[in-house]
């Protein structure tokens, strides 16, 4: 939600959520999860190898995602730069994928580059070298590479280890900290931070396609602007935030995403108790008319499980859920795969869906592929395709590299011969044409007769060679002549003087006052046919003279007309 007006603080409390997809998490479902590390860090001395398997944790049942804090790495008792461990963030999602939970990074991957390359505390931590709210700033314009460079360490992680399968990634909680006037050298512009944000989230996309990119806001400094930071934890169930500042219902207004509030934090992500509030029954329905669609608690505590189990079914509808489906009603999933060769537009685009809502899928082929059909739970080519879900529907999306197109060579002949093509080209039912892809050059060899000879290429082609090639970027005819018969190379036009017809010269002198009709060889030989006219129409007989090229000149009192005509014999 990159489009939304960066005015004041964005933090780790309170997640705008926007793109979700098919997983446990749902946007036509409340939401309850816990923070998996603050579970790791109370059962397992806060290293989950020390736990032998996930009942020690004691995560309530019934949850729909777990969170962690990411960002924070150590080698054995040493904190390094921010990179993933398996034996953290991959026992994360692992214990994510048993509890069939959706997990939720908080990715704190600045921060921590920054507290371990400068020695930095939190903002309303203070100590070290500096604050992030006086040197961050400075260390974003050092280290850019750095930190995508990381981000696109954990993303590729995160792939290798979840899937295709979505997971939610909550950037940089109090991210706007980096855009304040405390900042030493001054704040991250706007537009800075924007595209700072937009770059992390294409290095994560880049590596999860299915990623699920979230803000923060939560409140834990006083700031009038609805944008707040915080460190966790103090959102309120009321119709404040915070007491006193921006509403559930203001933020809703402006971004039209889903809330997920959290809960149990205190200062430096300490956990505290939980605020009864969020399990009052009327209270938790006016927070989902405000757009609240998800509550992530630090340690609730085993009895959580039951505790959210009684509330589901008296819970409103979510304002995300657009098919009209309720909490309690019958929703189904549409998982849709378009491969790398295009795309499927879904409308509408939901997480999940009422039972026999119809959705419509639209094939987008990406250039130099074409749309062949649907596989799964659909077939056949239509597109658009519209289903109607009554179950779980899965759908694939088929293409193929898009087939070059093909142009007609049509090869005609004069007198006795043939002609051969390499390669050959596809037969049409026109005799004599054949289809060839665009761009080949295709390679016409004229083959006379046995005691016969060629004479010449024709038509889109000239020469007199034997071989001729000629290349496919449009419809093409052409004409190969050998001798062995009389033919027509030229006729009389329309409006034409001199022609050529079945071995006699036509000519029309008629208003020329013609005195003179010669014909001239190719080696300059004149051979006048007549002198003086007895008539201004006629023909003349050119029996005996071999095949070949002539010049005609008509001479007249007005002009002189000049032809040239092809013998062939």
């Amino acid at each position: 939600m990159f489009d939304v007006k960066m005015t004041g603080k964005i933090g780790a409390g309170l997640l705008l959520l926007a793109g979700l997809a098919n997983a446990e998490f749902s946007l036509c479902k409340f939401n309850f999860g816990v923070d998996w590390s603050q579970h790791v860090a109370k059962n397992c001395s806060s290293y989950r190898p020390n736990c032998s398997d996930l009942s020690a944790l004691q995560i309530p049942a019934g949850v729909d995602f777990i969170a962690s804090f990411v960002g924070w790495t150590q080698n054995g008792s040493t904190k390094v730069s921010p990179a993933p461990k398996s034996d953290k963030e991959g026992r994360m999602i692992t214990d994510a994928k048993a509890l069939s939970a959706t997990p939720v990074w908080y990715t704190y991957i600045i921060a921590e580059g920054a507290k371990t390359a400068k020695n930095l505390t939190d903002c309303n931590v203070g100590g070290g070298s500096g604050t992030l709210c006086t040197e961050g700033a400075n260390y974003i314009r050092g280290n850019k590479s750095t930190i995508l460079a990381q981000y696109t360490a954990y993303a590729q992680f995160a792939a290798a280890n979840w899937g295709t399968k979505p997971m939610i990634w909550a950037l940089e909680p109090d991210f706007v900290q980096y855009t304040e006037g405390s900042q030493n050298g001054g704040g991250l512009s706007s537009a800075d931070a924007k595209q700072l944000l937009s770059d992390i989230a294409d290095a994560i996309t880049a590596k999860m396609p299915n990623a699920w990119i979230s803000m923060d806001i939560s409140p834990w400094k006083d700031q009038s602007a609805w944008f707040m930071n915080t460190s966790g934890g103090v959102s309120q169930p009321s119709a404040s935030i915070k007491n006193g500042e921006a509403t559930w219902s203001t933020v809703w207004g402006i971004t039209k995403k889903g809330m997920i509030a959290d809960d149990g934090y205190g200062t430096n992500g300490q956990p505290t108790n939980p605020n009864s509030g969020w399990y009052d029954v009327s209270n938790l329905n006016a927070r989902i008319n405000d757009g609240v669609i998800a509550l992530m608690e630090a340690v609730p505590g085993s009895s959580w499980g039951n505790t959210i189990s009684g509330l589901r079914s008296q819970l409103n509808q979510l304002k995300t859920c657009s098919d009209g489906s309720s909490t309690g009603g019958t929703a189904y999933t549409l998982s849709v795969d378009a491969g790398v060769n295009g795309k499927v537009a879904i409308s509408p685009d939901q997480v999940d869906y009422a039972s026999g809502t119809t959705v419509q899928l639209t094939a987008v082929p990406n250039p130099g592929y074409i749309f062949t059909g649907w596989s799964g739970d659909a077939s056949g080519a239509s597109n658009p395709l519209s289903i109607k879900l009554t179950k779980n529907t899965s759908v694939t999306a088929l293409f193929a590299v898009r087939p070059l197109p093909q142009y007609k060579l049509t090869i005609g002949t004069s007198g006795a011969g043939t002609v051969t093509t390499n390669p050959a080209g596809t037969a049409t039912s026109t005799s004599g044409t054949y289809l060839f892809d665009s761009g080949i050059t295709v390679k016409m060899t004229a083959v006379p007769a046995s005691g016969k000879s060629f004479i010449s290429w024709g038509g889109d082609v000239s020469g007199t060679l034997t071989l001729k090639g000629i290349q496919m970027l449009q419809n093409h005819s052409v004409t190969a002549t050998f001798t062995g018969t009389t033919a027509i190379a030229s006729r009389m036009a329309q409006g034409a003087r001199i022609g050529l017809a079945q071995g006699k010269l036509l000519f029309d002198a008629s208003g020329m006052g013609a005195t003179r009709l010669e014909l001239v060889d190719v080696h300059g030989r004149r051979m006048p046919l007549w002198q003086g006219m007895a008539k201004e129409i006629g023909q003349v007989s050119l029996e005996g003279l071999p095949s070949g090229i002539y010049f005609v000149a008509l001479q007249g009192q007005t002009e002189t007309v000049r032809q040239t005509i092809q013998l062939v014999r």
